[in-house]
């Protein structure tokens, strides 16, 4: 990750990352405009960003010539995507209460340990959100979206044929 920030007289992209052993580190580097800064924080971005848009260009590519996944990759791409919807409006408010309500995973203090660079409860948090996100979005998913779906469905279909009177 970067970002641009003016340091008295200069301004500076600063960088942070992961060294070989998990551990956060930030690198500064200094220019004297924010332009300067700015067109460097771009190269930055292009660079690491690249194998992303090669990605996406592939799959727009592959569409357009054509190409298509086998039918059992698309069933599992078309359950996936009825999914989104319900795990994106429970994720957050999940997280946070999983988080700070009931403290889990279990940490002790005032301070979360994901601000002082706990990698370990990060990875188990995050393993637990991720989790708790995805059931409870199938639950609402089938309990809730499918069977309301189905009956506006069938009110619109009776308003429907008694339109048709």
């Amino acid at each position: 990750m970067a970002y641009i920030t003016k340091r008295g007289n200069s301004y500076s992209v600063r960088y942070t990352y992961e060294d070989e052993h998990g551990k956060s580190c930030d690198k500064w580097e200094s220019f004297p405009t924010k332009e300067a800064a700015a067109a460097e924080y771009q190269r930055f971005q292009l660079v690491n960003r690249m194998p992303l848009v090669i990605a996406a260009a592939a799959v727009v590519v592959g569409f357009g010539l054509g190409l298509t996944l086998p039918a059992p990759a698309r069933r599992l791409l078309r359950g996936l995507a009825a999914l989104t919807y319900s795990f994106y409006l429970w994720h957050q408010m999940l997280t946070v209460f999983l988080k700070y309500d009931l403290h889990l995973p279990a940490w002790q203090g005032a301070t979360p340990p994901n601000q002082l660079g706990d990698k370990v409860w990060m990875h188990r948090a995050d393993m637990l959100y991720w989790a708790a996100a995805l059931t409870t979005g199938t639950a609402a998913y089938f309990l809730i979206e499918k069977p309301a779906a189905k009956a506006l469905h069938q009110i619109a279909q009776k308003m429907r044929a008694e339109k048709a009177r």
